[in-house]
């Protein structure tokens, strides 16, 4: 290893200063991290070849300099994606030819206007490294699929493992690249254009955040691999990487603000080696799943487009100006089967606001479909109408909160109209049709709509989100008491004149900062996240996310779990909340604990969910999963890795939920049942008829199959993927 390391520091000395992403340090740990991270049902084969990969990790940078201009002019465009410089497209092409062509295209239209901005507008300013990634993707497949066939004729597979390594390493790169949030922007080297904040225009911000500050943190593989979550197999690996380049590009203004403030000359500061951390095992996590992807696709036959061979003119999408069709979407559809593995945790902006309104919270992370919702002409009429109801509810609503209440509500013909506007901006409009499919079919949040398909999935989630926003308003804004009066309800009295005034404060507030609120649903969406501020009801929130916060270790060792060995994916335990506001563990909740432990020692299954949340008393300061949790550590000394939370269940109705929502986020095995374990009142209501109904007329579906009653204690039950379903009707654990 000592002389591979050498290696590849000779290499990287050959690379011209200023075109290294990350810098050596990283992206050798990122690609050796990915390779150590393959699961055992992946290509494990790869693990011999970790030196290989490593080193390959820079190479693509040595293809760079302008002694070699032909290999220059191909490989620059390959580590940038300049998400600004392609604002203008609706959707991000499956082809790389189709994508230069848009390109070339505005760069047209531009010069034709004399604007200056087609000096830039083009593939080398732009950046192709969606496809640079995707297509080593497809390297690995077709390598992969060399090798099976070899492995089955009992031939020797030496070279064909070198051929896949190379791909593993070359496609590395590209997902650190992507990674690293100055890939992704056109502040790559320094801030472009208006300037508001201040941000430095040194070119030299780059080097000194991916490679001077990564040395000064001095990175390791270990800071790494605790952050790498489980593998998956990706639906659709294309997507995959532009959600991932997304999301680097989420950060960049983080940089600038760090280099502000000096972060990134201090090596332990907290900010800017959790973002390092972050980033670079979010590159490994990508390139792992790439190839465990790849690999699990080469066991099955070659799927090829339905239309036919791309390159033939008689493809239905053929376009002569490329000469080629667009790739098709594996499968033929882009929504992944219901419980096959393929739901993900999610990371939100806002939690409180991503899990009652995921519609918004998709929106607002993808550019297509705002701009086609946002220059919709009912739409845009609709926003200006709402901001008018909240300017006149600013001025002349006073201490009437009814009043102010009525500007922000959703009336029925309001909504209507938002729907008919919405159904027919998606049946026009590729980019929006696609975000309904990739965005919000994806999700799981909306498990209940599967057979719905464009228009009519986008009405119903505009429709659930529009109820959600009314409820808030009463229950926060005019007290109208919720299902669970006692512990969801409002914190003041709605009728006292402080809570008046504050209401008409806050719309105030609102109406300064109406620029803000660009599209037709923001004003009622501010309002009623203010409510739920304002009445410190952010429990959704709390904890999140939970896959890389305190479900992490547990999340992180599921990938590697035998599951052969256990009758059980875990043994859930619902919370039980003590009335008493100084009692943090109700006594109840530690015997159920017991009984769970107990089981799991039995070796039942490797983990245990705890699930409850800050429920009773109302407002308590004590969380049950957390204290939960706590009490296995501390009283029980199971080892934290073994224990999953849910820390938001209210009712006995969502422990179930929300723990079936863990298994198919996580990937616990489909269609192997939990066991529940508590005491035998509990247990018994559980398997009875009135929990059934209550399922039914709380949630709309059961959250699962209950099967053999084991003891008193013990029941048997296999989680429904239709819990995954958002419930719009409940803001404090949606």
């Amino acid at each position: 290893m000592r002389r591979m390391l050498w290696l590849i520091v000779a290499v990287v000395a050959l690379v011209p200063v200023g075109t290294r992403a990350w810098g050596v340090r990283a992206h050798t740990w990122i690609n050796r991290v990915a390779v150590q991270a393959i699961p055992a049902d992946g290509p494990v084969f790869l693990k011999a070849h970790e030196d290989w990969i490593a080193y390959l990790s820079v190479i693509p940078d040595a293809w760079r300099r302008p002694s070699e201009p032909f290999l220059k002019m191909l490989e620059d465009p390959n580590h940038g994606w300049f998400k600004e410089q392609f604002a203008f497209m609706t959707e991000i092409p499956r082809s790389r030819y189709e994508f230069v062509l848009k390109l070339y295209d505005e760069q047209r239209r531009l010069a034709a206007a004399g604007d200056p901005a087609a000096t830039l507008t083009n593939v080398r300013w732009t950046g192709t490294m969606a496809y640079a990634a995707v297509e080593g993707y497809e390297r690995m497949l077709t390598g992969m699929r060399h090798y099976r066939d070899a492995k089955a004729k009992n031939e020797d597979t030496r070279f064909i493992e070198q051929e896949i390594a190379f791909y593993m390493g070359w496609t590395g790169h590209y997902t650190a690249d992507g990674a690293q949030p100055l890939h992704d922007t056109i502040h790559h080297d320094g801030w472009q254009g208006a300037n508001p904040k201040g941000y430095t225009t040194n070119p030299q911000v780059h080097g000194l955040f991916e490679t001077r500050f990564v040395d000064l943190m001095k990175l390791e593989g270990a800071d790494l691999l605790p952050k790498v979550p489980a593998a998956r197999v990706l639906t659709d690996p294309f997507v995959a990487i532009i959600e991932h380049l997304d999301e680097a590009g989420r950060h960049t203004e983080q940089v600038y603000e760090l280099e502000k403030r000096g972060a990134l000359s201090d090596g332990t500061n907290a900010e800017a080696r959790a973002l390092v951390i972050q980033q670079a095992a979010r590159g490994a996590a990508l390139l792992r799943d790439l190839a465990h992807t790849a690999w699990i696709r080469s066991g099955l036959p070659p799927e090829n487009d339905p239309g036919g061979n791309p390159i033939t003119p008689t493809h239905p999408r053929y376009n002569p100006a490329t000469g080629s069709a667009p790739a098709h979407v594996p499968g033929g559809a882009v929504r992944p089967p219901q419980g096959a593995g393929t739901w993900q945790p999610l990371t939100l902006a806002d939690a409180v606001v991503g899990k009652n309104f995921y519609i918004f919270e998709a929106l607002a992370k993808s550019t297509d479909a705002a701009r086609a919702i946002g220059s919709a002409t009912e739409l845009a009429a609709l926003r200006a109408d709402r901001l008018q109801k909240m300017a006149t509810a600013a001025k002349s609503c006073g201490n009437d909160t009814v009043c102010h209440a009525n500007a922000f509500k959703w009336s029925e013909a309001d909504i209507a109209l938002a729907e008919r506007a919405l159904r027919s901006a998606v049946t026009r409009d590729a980019g929006l049709a696609a975000f309904v499919e990739h965005g919000l079919h994806r999700s799981g949040i909306y498990a209940r709509y599967q057979g719905k398909d464009g228009a009519d999935l986008l009405a119903a989630a505009w429709r659930d989100a529009a109820a959600g926003l009314n409820r808030i308003i009463d229950v926060y804004a005019l007290g109208t008491p919720p299902l669970y009066a006692p512990i969801d309800s409002i914190s003041y009295d709605p009728k006292s004149d402080a809570y008046r005034r504050l209401i008409d404060v806050m719309v105030g507030v609102l109406d300064e900062r109406r620029d803000e609120l660009t599209m037709f649903y923001d004003p009622a969406l501010a309002f009623a996240r203010r409510l739920l501020d304002a009445n410190g009801r952010d429990e959704a929130a709390r904890f999140e996310p939970l896959h890389t916060g305190e479900n992490a270790a547990a999340y992180r060792r599921i990938a590697g779990i035998e599951w052969a060995r256990y009758p059980y994916t875990a043994i859930l335990v619902p919370g039980a909340g003590p009335d008493r506001p100084d009692v943090a563990l109700d006594p109840w909740a530690k015997l159920r604990l017991e009984l769970a432990v107990a089981r799991f020692r039995a070796g039942k299954a490797p983990f245990i969910i705890v699930s409850g949340g800050s429920v009773h008393p109302s407002q308590t300061p004590y969380n049950e999963a957390f204290e939960m949790k706590r009490s296995l550590v501390q009283d029980f000394g199971i080892n934290p890795d073994a224990i999953l939370i849910d820390p938001h269940a209210r009712h006995t109705t969502t422990n179930l939920r929300n723990a079936s929502r863990l298994a198919f986020r996580y990937g616990l095995p489909d269609g192997k049942p939990m066991l529940i374990t508590s005491d035998a009142s509990q247990s018994a209501y559980i398997s009875g008829t009135v929990f059934r109904e209550r399922c039914e007329r709380e949630l709309g579906y059961q959250p699962g199959t209950l099967g053999a009653r084991l003891s008193r204690f013990d029941l048997e039950f296999t989680p429904a993927v239709v819990s995954l379903h958002a419930d719009s009707r409940d803001p404090l654990d949606p």
